[in-house]
């Protein structure tokens, strides 16, 4: 009985000292080993630079040139909206633009004859036309004189003294004439000519000048309905793929991508952001691959929104999620673009007993 006695004394003080040794090992785990605290949070692999393509007018979708996972350069063309209406605007301008090219070399001919001989045909001679017509006047004038008295002592019949009076009204009517012209000349005809002439010119040149304008405007107009690539890499998303299809303006059309697929967007809550700091280490696993058979990506937190990611129009008020962006520095295998990862953001180490506290009483004061 004492031989029993004895052995179960034996085995409480082992399980005593298991325990008692068990604690102690717990105790120093917990005040002495560090962890990690992180911040966990979901994202979306992307590639180190993205453009998204947006509709610049209203219209219709009248061609798709490049799909998903087509490589494209700088410029080439992806999607392509209807303009019929400017190229039929277009070649109504180009047309007239022919005629007022026509209307523009005719007008320098003009002004070039008028700065060789500015007055016309019947102005060239004025002065001796005005000479010539006063006398032509003062003979018809005599020979009405000599006339009305004939007729008055019945010398000569009536319509011999019409016919002079005739003559004398055209003589005097010539007279005046070239004393009008005589007087234009003596007003400038000359000048008031060129710059007639020059005025007409500038009214062409201005009109073609109006109508080039029309022409850049609406090739910009045709231009802009030209979706193409901003930059060089691989088209990952078409959105409107249906020719036919009516698209609005500021509608996202298209993405592309330039690059390897270095970068994570995680999406972090409101309450946690405000640890989130730029160059803190970042360990995230792929739901692409199997962690434990390739391990972890490894990256560095490069962004943090200062505001609250959009939500969508008619979306419930929650919790706003705040954009953190993340360059990946080693990954074990290549990343999928668009693919989800689940992430932890490292915010140092610390003993196990900190995390048991609130985080409020925990020592970390922001910066």
């Amino acid at each position: 009985m004492e031989k029993l006695q004895q052995s179960l004394r034996i085995i409480r003080i082992w399980i005593l000292t298991a325990v008692l040794g068990f604690g102690l090992v717990l105790v120093g785990l917990i005040a002495f080993v560090p962890v990690d605290e992180k911040v966990n949070a979901g994202g979306i692999v992307m590639a180190e630079e993205e453009r998204f393509l947006y509709a610049p007018e209203d219209g219709i979708l009248q061609e798709v040139k490049a799909y998903e996972g087509t490589r494209v350069a700088k410029g080439d063309l992806i999607l392509l909206l209807d303009a019929q209406q400017q190229q039929n605007w277009k070649s109504q301008i180009e047309a007239e633009i022919k005629e007022a090219q026509a209307a523009l070399d005719l007008k320098k001919v003009q002004l070039e004859k008028v700065n060789k001989l500015p007055l016309q045909k019947e102005f060239w001679h004025s002065r001796s036309d005005l000479a010539e017509a006063q006398q032509k006047a003062m003979h018809a004038e005599a020979e009405l004189r000599r006339y009305t008295q004939l007729l008055g002592e019945k010398l000569t019949s009536q319509s011999e003294y019409e016919a002079r009076k005739l003559a004398s009204d055209m003589a005097q009517s010539e007279l005046a004439k070239a004393k009008e012209n005589v007087a234009l000349l003596d007003r400038g005809l000359e000048e008031t000519a060129r710059k007639e002439a020059l005025a007409d010119l500038n009214a062409a040149a201005a009109r073609l000048d109006r109508l080039s304008v029309d022409l850049k405007v609406c090739e910009e107009q045709i231009e802009r309905r030209e979706i193409r690539a901003p930059m060089d890499g691989v088209v990952t998303l078409v959105i409107k793929r249906r020719p036919g299809e009516r698209v609005v303006r500021g509608d996202d059309l298209a993405h592309v991508s330039g690059g390897e697929p270095m970068r994570v967007k995680l999406f972090v809550g409101e309450n946690q952001v405000h640890r989130i700091r730029i160059g803190q280490h970042v360990k995230m696993r792929s739901n692409v691959f199997e962690f434990t058979r390739f391990g972890y990506i490894h990256g560095t937190v490069k962004e943090v929104a200062l505001e609250a990611y959009p939500r969508q129009t008619g979306e419930p008020v929650k919790e706003g999620s705040y954009l953190v962006v993340v360059h990946v520095e080693e990954t074990p295998a290549r990343l999928v673009l668009g693919s989800t990862v689940e992430a932890g953001i490292i915010l140092r180490r610390v003993p196990i007993w900190k995390l048991l506290l609130p985080e409020d009483l925990r020592s970390e004061r922001p910066r």
